[in-house]
């Protein structure tokens, strides 16, 4: 079966990830055939792909859909590519087109229920309660979600079996030795490595209420009158405004002597093995892909109680949850880790052995190709009759 996997390119985030480890399992896999499209060529995409050796195809498209929330707009945007979609489908003789993100669901849907193929919307964010979302039924053949938390947003009009829940694949191979990744982690960015080194990773966007975690610093080098060596470490980027919101914090503050930005780096697990402790700091996070990444590296995670959260950490069994947005619970419980650090050990062993048995790569394919299996004798069953 050819199995298509459409990406803008113009960025990189945690469904890419998760699509890059789905492909490196399926190429392996003789049943399917991968292929991955990208709709810009130089985008940050394309330049990760081919640090990877892995290989995409260039499609260029003039207009996507979802740039703008407006349904004339994206229902010209849909209509403006349809006819180049619905060629590139035949032509390449495509059965599944597997999308993973709004653009791209909104962009290649439509045409490729025309060309009678089967098209997969993989959904990672929360619908809002708009009945907008319910023309989704009409235009994808099957929804996976990412977590419970977002199945549970999902428009009430698509039935039980056209839908399911999969986790995210990872890489449970790779574990990096913690010494010499703490040692080049703050010897690149000149960061004393006898410090507590804190650590967050992801987008620099205010809904993953990155201030807070500045303002717990602050209030924890308060509590203990500067005293403390402590050290946070900020891995990637996002929105320009946010971005400044948090250089004026840390001013105001007095804490750029505490705080390192290293901007987007592409190899997030050396990181996280390089730091003592995780802080997931989100609200209403579709999932957390980056917390099975930090403890696929046995390094301690301290997540807000808020969306998804709960269904990967178990608070004191598999990591700590602190009261989302507050700055009080959050520094309370940093420095109880610090105080009290040995003692937390169990908790990141039992916290890997969890993931090794829920996120392996060739699981989350598993259950991935039966879906594929699934829609495909569907149509094979349609033609028949």
């Amino acid at each position: 079966m050819k199995v298509l996997f459409p990406f803008v390119g113009d960025s990189i985030g945690g469904s890419h990830w998760s699509a890059i480890n789905l492909y490196k399992e399926l190429v392996r896999r003789p049943e399917v055939d991968p292929i991955i499209v990208l709709h810009i060529l130089d985008g940050p995409l394309s330049k990760l792909l081919d640090r990877l050796s892995i290989p995409y195809t260039i499609f260029p498209v003039t207009r996507l859909a979802g740039g703008s929330d407006k349904i004339l707009s994206i229902a010209i945007s849909m209509a403006t590519n349809l006819l180049s979609i619905y060629r590139f489908i035949k032509d390449n003789e495509v059965d599944i087109v597997h999308g993973n993100d709004l653009r791209i669901n909104l962009t290649w849907s439509l045409p490729v229920k025309l060309s009678l193929s089967k098209y997969i919307w993989h959904q990672r964010q929360l619908f809002s309660k708009s009945s907008k979302w319910n023309f989704i039924k009409f235009l994808s053949d099957y929804v996976i979600s990412i977590s419970m938390y977002v199945h549970k947003t999902l428009p009430a009009n698509i039935s039980d079996n056209r839908k399911s829940i999969v986790n995210n694949p990872f890489d449970i191979s790779t574990f990096y030795d913690k010494k010499k990744s703490r040692a080049a982690v703050c010897l690149e960015f000149r960061i004393d490595p006898s410090c507590f080194l804190l650590g967050y990773v992801g987008r620099l966007v205010s809904w993953k209420d990155i201030d807070t975690i500045l303002y717990s610093l602050h209030e924890i080098l308060l509590l203990t009158s500067y005293k403390l060596n402590i050290h946070l470490i900020i891995v990637g980027d996002g929105d320009h405004q946010y971005k400044q919101l948090l250089a004026s914090i840390i001013k105001s503050n007095r804490l750029e002597e505490y705080v390192t930005f290293t901007g987007f780096i592409d190899n997030a697990p050396y990181t996280l093995s390089a730091i003592d402790l995780l802080v997931a700091s989100s609200v209403n996070e579709p999932f957390g892909r980056v917390l099975v990444e930090s403890i696929l590296q046995k390094t301690l995670v301290l997540a807000s109680n808020s969306g998804a959260h709960g269904s990967i950490i178990k608070h004191n069994k598999t990591g700590i949850l602190f009261e989302v947005s507050s700055i009080n619970s959050l520094s309370c419980n940093i420095l109880d880790i610090i105080k009290n650090k040995r003692d937390y050990d169990y908790i990141t062993d039992l916290a890997y052995d969890n993931a090794i048995k829920l996120y392996p790569s060739s699981v989350h394919a598993d259950s991935i190709v039966n879906i594929y299996k699934h829609l495909l004798k569907v149509r094979v069953d349609l033609i028949s009759h």
